[in-house]
C-alpha cells in the first residue's frame, strides 16, 4: 500500500509496484545525504528488471498510468495540488524519479 498525504491511499497494483520502487530509490538518495536535485534517476531498462516486466513500453505505460492514477486521486479528493501528474519526473536521457523537490518519502511500519 501507498499513502500519499492523508487522504489518498494506493492498494498493490501496477502503480503500487512503480511507486514503491521509486521510493525505494528516493530513500537511498536521501540517506546518502545527498540534496534533493542531485537525487539520481532510474533508467527504463532497470526499471523494467525491478517491476519485472518485458519491455520500455511498459514502463512508459506504467509511468502513464500511475500519472493519470495520482492526477485522479488529488482531484477525486478534494486536494489542490499543482501538477500532481509531474510528482514522477522524466529526465530526459537520465530516467525516471519522484520530483525531489515536491515529494518526501516516508516508511511507516504496520505493526
Amino acid at each position: 500500500m501507498v499513502l500519499i498525504g492523508e487522504h489518498i491511499e494506493l492498494k498493490k497494483n501496477a502503480t503500487v509496484d512503480l511507486l514503491i520502487v521509486l521510493a525505494e530509490e528516493w530513500l537511498r538518495a536521501a540517506g546518502k545525504g545527498l540534496e534533493p536535485l542531485e537525487y539520481p534517476c532510474l533508467k527504463s531498462g532497470d526499471l523494467v528488471e525491478k517491476l519485472g516486466v518485458e519491455t520500455d513500453e511498459v514502463v512508459r505505460r506504467r509511468i502513464l498510468t500511475a500519472r493519470r492514477t495520482i492526477a485522479k486521486r488529488f482531484e477525486s479528493a478534494g486536494l489542490s495540488v499543482d501538477r500532481p501528474e509531474e510528482l514522477i519526473e522524466n529526465l530526459s536521457w537520465n530516467g525516471y524519479r519522484l520530483a525531489p523537490e515536491r515529494v518526501v518519502v516516508r516508511v511507516r511500519y504496520r505493526s
